[in-house]
Order: structure tokens, then sequence, then C-alpha cells
């Protein structure tokens, strides 16, 4: 069996948007930017060291909308996907106010870069010690304690 594909045909994504399959392709294109953040992620630890404060960023546009993550690994190997922002662009002069908010979430992420290039140029970050690998930090054992109890005597 052959098929004939025509080198401008309709892209399978563009047809399930068509026929209104949006919210499955959205969450395929979510999955994918989850997995390059993922990869961003890893290498920056491989790089520099899984210091705590580590993020990668991951900017979805889609048609005027602007959707901004973040990706961190604070976990035991977990990895966090946390939405920073979710904006739309105006497309009518009428709205242009709202303008600022878009401008707002991206002056927001230039301030998250200048703090993730503070802790990759420090040796250890603020207030927080370096990881050497994905594993959690080692937590002190408990120490035992003796107590004694008295009780009282009829």
């Amino acid at each position: 069996m052959l098929e004939l594909i025509w080198a401008n045909s309709e892209s399978t994504a563009s047809k399930s948007r068509r026929l209104g399959n949006k919210e499955n392709v959205a969450v395929k294109d979510l999955v994918k930017l989850a997995e390059y953040q993922a990869g961003a992620l890893d290498e920056l630890v491989k790089k520099y060291g899984n210091k705590i404060g580590m993020i990668s960023f991951g900017i979805w546009v889609c048609g005027e909308h602007i959707r901004i993550y973040e990706m961190d690994l604070n976990y035991d190997g977990v990895y966090r996907m946390i939405l920073v922002a979710d904006v739309c662009v105006p497309i009518e002069r009428e709205k242009i106010v709202g303008l600022v908010p878009v401008l707002e979430a991206l002056y927001n992420v230039k301030h998250r870069i200048s703090e993730l290039l503070m802790v990759i140029a420090s040796n250890s970050p603020p207030s927080s010690p370096s990881r050497s690998s994905y594993g959690r930090m080692p937590t002190p054992s408990p120490k035992l304690l003796r107590v004694t109890i008295a009780g009282l005597q009829p």
C-alpha cells in the first residue's frame, strides 16, 4: 500500500485543531515543552552542579497567548514545572493598555534569569547548600532520648 502525502498538506496538529481536538494538541505541546525544559535543566546541572535555585524557562506562544513556565528540581529527581505567567498580547489598537501585563511578565522572567545567573556564578547559593546529585539532602538521624515515666501508686 502506498500513500501519497502532499508537501503542502495539512499537518496532523492543524487538522486536530480544526476538528476541535484543541485540548489534546495543547497537552502534547505542553509535554514537548516540559521535555525540552527538563533537558535544558539537566544541561545546567551537568555544567554547573545541582545547586538549589537552578531553573530553566519555557515560553509557549499560541496565537496571542503567551505562557511562561519555570522548571526546577528541588525534590528527589522530580521536576517541578510552574506556570509563572499567562498573558494575552493585545492585537487591537484600542486594547494597547493590555500590553502592560505582557511587559511585566517578560520583566519578571528577566529578573528570574538574573537570579539564576547569580546562583550559577556563586560557589554556593546564599542560604542553601549545593547538592551534588539528584538525591535528597541528607537529614540528621534522630537522637534517642531517655524518658523516665513516673507513675502514681495507689
